[in-house]
């Protein structure tokens, strides 16, 4: 809507739009701060208009092609009068009362208009958006499941958006080179200003932090455990290589040393190692029966688990003679190929066989010496931090002030030590807050973005700054006020500027000193107006 200077209002449904003529001008305050708030302020007399009675709730308000939403109208009805004080906050901010309740699990790649689609996306705001400047793309985590507002904020500080300012319901985002300009505007103490106030808080220095990120990797740690009798295992084996050659015979003969059967090189194998056998030789049937049920000589196994050192028996409890044969692994079971040592009929004691050759038709069981376990191996995965929590030191400013420990700083986005400790040094408020105020004494205010020169002569401080935050009356008289950023550089200007006056003061007082025998600080010897006046303010007098 075209407004121009005029104040209109307008309801909610758009029926009726009516120009305000009841206001008090020296009321009406039109006030912007960076990246905050934008909004009108101004008292109004009830005059039985049309435009007064929609000073209401959720109306609007235009003020130079901009709209305001009326959020707080008070009416207070005294001495005969009616009196209406509101506040109006920009269209903009009407986005705080959506929310975006989808959510984009996990980390993504975003550019500034993907991420910014993704939160308006579905919600009809009739809200749309600008880009001014470069922002790259960045991660952001789990984004979603917000207001637009928080959505918005947490866009602003992934991609690092220097400012933003609305139009309406078309929000305008920048980087810094796209939304200042330097200037040749000067805001001149006792020119065009009336007053210029500089505050210095050192209160809030932090300048050493405990940096650490939420961002974790997975640890896989593994712990083995080692198997029990697999010493004797060695032995067995070792003793049962060690009678290769000897032939088979049975039933006679068939505990060695000359000659045994499959059974029998098995229970002297066993009993060489130190395992517990029975007193006598068993035979294939007796195994079978205690692999699968007494479990006095051997822990039953599955043949897929089987390891070295397990013993096979085949044929089942009626599997005898030549309808059973057992046999030792020489490694774990793998199927077929696997390398066994035993006595048979064809070769006597070998190691040349496989399972495939070794095994005959029949019931297959698998038994483990008693008092063997095999080492074992259990994986467990964690996640730990990129990183571990380490401290952070603004060396200069400490040399300064002092250490000065603030609140830890944390990320979770950051997945590395050397871009943590830049946020993290970016956090910090290294030096004392310097607070820059001006009343403007002409017409004179800033535009958004322009960086003007600030001058105070009489304290030799001169420094670059940038309206943060501007109040001014438009139809009055009313001087405004300008807020100006917070920038080290400023605080150092500040610095500077007292460094001079102090040189100025101690060469005065040099001089004064060089030309007299009175001591230097009585009264009557500092003569010079300017001097003492420059001393008052420095409270040295």
């Amino acid at each position: 809507m075209r407004t121009k200077d005029k104040i209109v209002v307008q309801d909610s449904k758009r029926l009726y739009t009516e120009v305000l003529t009841s206001v008090d001008f020296d009321s009406f305050q039109w006030t912007w701060q960076k990246n905050g708030e934008l909004q009108l302020d101004f008292t109004a007399y009830g005059d039985g208009s049309a435009a007064c009675e929609l000073l209401t709730v959720e109306n609007s308000v235009w003020y130079q092609d901009q709209e305001y939403i009326l959020k707080q109208p008070n009416w207070d009805y005294k001495d005969g009068q009616e009196v209406i004080t509101a506040t109006a906050t920009h269209v903009f901010y009407q986005l705080g009362y959506r929310r975006q309740r989808a959510k984009n699990d996990g980390a993504h790649d975003y550019t500034i208009e993907s991420a910014l689609d993704y939160l308006l996306n579905g919600l009809n705001t009739g809200f749309s958006y600008q880009i001014h400047g470069q922002f790259g793309t960045k991660s952001m985590t789990d984004f979603g499941n917000c207001s637009l507002t928080d959505g918005i904020s947490t866009i602003m500080e992934t991609f690092n958006v220097y400012a933003y300012y609305p139009d309406n319901k078309v929000a305008h985002f920048y980087d810094e080179d796209s939304f200042c300009t330097m200037t040749d505007n000067v805001f001149r103490y006792r020119n065009n200003t009336e007053e210029v106030q500089m505050n210095f808080d050192s209160t809030t220095i932090v300048n050493t932090v405990v940096a650490s990120s939420s961002v974790t990797r997975d640890v896989t740690t593994t712990t083995t455990t080692d198997g029990q009798g697999q010493d004797k295992i060695t032995v067995m084996i070792n003793w049962g290589e060690s009678q290769k050659g000897a032939f088979y015979s049975s039933p006679s003969g068939r505990t060695g040393p000359n000659s045994y059967d499959c059974s029998g090189f098995v229970w002297c194998a066993m009993k060489n190692a130190g395992f517990s056998v029975p007193s006598y030789a068993w035979a294939t049937p007796a195994m079978n029966n205690d692999i699968t049920g007494a479990h006095t000589y051997f822990d039953q196994i599955d043949l897929n688990a089987a390891q070295r050192g397990d013993v096979v028996v085949t044929g089942g409890p009626n599997g005898g003679g030549a309808l059973g044969h057992t046999f030792i692994l020489l490694e774990a079971f793998h199927g077929d190929a696997t390398k066994v040592l035993q006595c048979s009929g064809d070769r006597g004691v070998n190691d040349v066989g496989t399972y495939q050759y070794a095994s005959v038709d029949g019931q297959v069981v698998v038994g483990r010496p008693k008092g063997v376990t095999q080492s074992s191996t259990e994986t467990d995965t964690t996640q730990v931090p990129m990183f571990d929590p380490f401290t952070v030191v603004n060396e200069e400013s400490v040399s300064r002030w002092g250490e000065c420990d603030g609140d830890d700083v944390t990320s979770d986005t950051i997945d590395n030590p050397d871009d943590m400790r830049k946020f993290a040094l970016s956090q910090m408020q290294s030096e004392p807050v310097t607070t820059l105020s001006v009343t403007m004494a002409n017409g004179d205010v800033p535009n958004r973005g322009e960086k003007w020169t600030l001058q105070v002569i009489p304290a030799s401080y001169q420094t670059v700054v940038e309206a943060v935050e501007i109040q001014k009356y438009p139809m009055s008289s009313k001087p405004a006020q300008v807020t100006l950023n917070n920038l080290q550089r400023n605080f150092f200007d500040s610095l500077s500027a007292n460094q001079r006056q102090l040189t100025k003061v101690t060469d005065r007082l040099t001089k004064i000193q060089g030309s007299s025998t009175e001591p230097m600080f009585e009264n009557a010897m500092i003569t010079d107006p300017d001097l003492v006046k420059t001393l008052k303010q420095l409270g040295g007098v």
